[in-house]
């Protein structure tokens, strides 16, 4: 099975950009809880 198609390249990157914005997603919310937290 061919893994290099250009098909299996975009899922390849949209996975990447959808892991990405999840990581993101997360580091934001941990910074408000965060300032939250400090600034009672």
């Amino acid at each position: 099975m061919p893994t290099n198609t250009e098909l299996h390249k975009k899922k390849r990157k949209k996975n990447y950009i959808m892991l990405a914005m999840i990581f993101g997603w997360i580091a934001l919310i941990w910074i408000i809880t965060i300032i939250k937290t400090t600034n009672g």
